[in-house]
């Protein structure tokens, strides 16, 4: 037996850096892939490794505590986090996101987009949760974040085909996630409509939003910069100064 073992060991302990992270990625149980990460002696590719197992094999996040490299534990509590949501516990997805200060308000915006996704096919007024329970209101990395969803949500239905149409509206935050995103595309739409200063509000971007008396008041609303402003006319010329008389 010892025979065996001492082989085994010496087997493991010739391995190179690369080999070991390929042998923990390839491992079945977590005392293999975390034995082999460990049997890598510099940093930061110790700590690439443990992270790359725990999301290989689906670990705890109390697993992200033996990652000394920071952005490493970081990167382990964020994979935690999107795997997390996928089961549905968006608190806890949450609060694994609020962990990874580095990456925390990309971590929630992640998991407020894979929400939206969820209920893409419905209209806003049949929204009831969308957040699966989770208090948004609570997440210190995205105080924002019910106007997050519904932007998301509104791009997700216009990825769809379904135009972006704020009417039925549950809350404010769907209002204002519904203005963010046409007003995101704006620009797109003012380049391609050369008549856009000219045009009936009902008839601009049609292919993106649909015409409401909510948008086409947007609408009128953004065409004052672009389209009064900038049309104002020059300042009259000023004749320049006469030159001394010597």
């Amino acid at each position: 037996m010892r025979l065996v073992a001492f082989t085994l060991l010496s087997a493991c302990t010739s391995l190179t850096p690369s080999q070991h992270y390929a042998a923990a990625l390839a491992a079945t149980t977590w005392d293999d892939a975390h034995g082999h990460c460990v049997a890598i002696r510099t940093e930061p590719a110790r700590s690439d490794c443990l992270a790359a197992a725990t999301e290989a094999l689906g670990r705890p996040i109390a697993d992200c505590a033996d990652i000394k490299v920071d952005h490493w534990a970081q990167e382990c509590r964020f994979q935690y986090a999107e795997r997390t949501a996928l089961t549905g516990d968006l608190a806890d997805a949450f609060a694994a996101c609020d962990g990874t200060p580095e990456y925390g308000r990309e971590c929630s915006y992640h998991l407020i987009r894979q929400a939206s996704h969820r209920v893409v096919d419905k209209s806003p007024d049949k929204i009831t949760d969308p957040f699966g329970g989770a208090d948004f209101a609570r997440l210190t990395r995205a105080p924002d974040a019910e106007r997050l969803f519904w932007k998301a949500y509104f791009r997700e239905r216009l990825a769809n085909g379904v135009l972006i149409d704020p009417t039925g509206c549950p809350t404010q935050a769907c209002t204002d996630g519904a203005q963010d995103e046409i007003s995101l595309h704006l620009p797109g739409v003012m380049r391609a409509n050369a008549a856009f200063c000219e045009a009936d509000p009902a008839t601009v971007g049609g292919t993106i939003w649909r015409p409401t008396p909510t948008t086409n008041a947007w609408i009128e609303q953004w065409r004052l910069r672009p389209c009064v402003l900038n049309k104002a006319p020059p300042l009259a010329m000023q004749p320049s100064p006469a030159p001394p008389v010597r």
